[in-house]
């Protein structure tokens, strides 16, 4: 199945929400590669969904400018820890949003606190959580980010989420679900350390079965 992000996190969203069309949020928009290639929203947009792109810097290069000219929807420049980021989303954005893409790096864990005090929920949502080991080797920024979340009822449907690094796997990710908005087949599916491909195969294995 086509896709535009590195790790699969736009199938993850797609095929959580039945491939019907959602609200998305996605914040570290930048793309990195030409034709918008690793963007975690774009494969989303072309299916009809609708959101907000969000980053600090949205003129870091010509190709991000030409990838974001492509894009059919709004992106804007912004801290997304700052009060301008919390009137944008009590302004514009839905209560609930059907999938929140965040990848701001150590600006994560502030920016989950805007959007938490904002009064914006979400469906499913994928969260570096900064573990990976050869760059920080820092649990700091994943235990923040669960200790946000957990307390408003999220769950990890898949934790520590790996990707490829030579000849290991490494963890970068968590992929949270509102368990209110999943019946138990879905909830059934946790997996801890699975790597990306795993973890949407088996999203895909449980869609054929229901």
């Amino acid at each position: 199945m086509k896709r535009y992000s590195k790790e699969g996190q736009d199938l993850f969203a797609f095929l959580l929400n039945n491939k019907k069309p959602g609200y998305f949020l996605d914040i570290g928009c930048r793309a990195r590669t030409r034709r918008g290639r690793e963007s975690n929203t774009k494969l989303l947009e072309e299916n009809g969904w609708h959101g907000l792109m969000f980053d600090i810097n949205l003129n870091v290069s010509r190709e991000n400018r030409k990838h974001l000219q492509r894009r059919n929807n709004k992106a804007i420049e912004v801290n997304c820890d700052s009060d301008e980021f919390n009137e944008i989303l009590i302004k514009y954005v839905p209560k609930k949003v059907d999938y929140i893409s965040l990848d701001i790096d150590k600006a994560s864990t502030p920016c989950l606190k805007r959007i938490i005090e904002s009064n914006i929920k979400f469906k499913c949502a994928t969260i570096e959580n900064e573990h990976h080991p050869r760059l920080y080797r820092s649990d700091e920024y994943r235990v923040k980010q669960r200790a946000l979340l957990e307390p408003e009822g999220y769950k990890m449907l898949f934790k520590d989420v790996c990707f490829r690094g030579g000849r290991q796997y490494y963890a970068f990710e968590d992929w949270w679900i509102n368990p209110e908005d999943f019946n138990k087949n879905i909830m059934n599916l946790y997996g801890e350390h699975d790597r990306w491909q795993d973890c949407l195969q088996k999203i895909i294995d449980n869609n054929s079965e229901t």
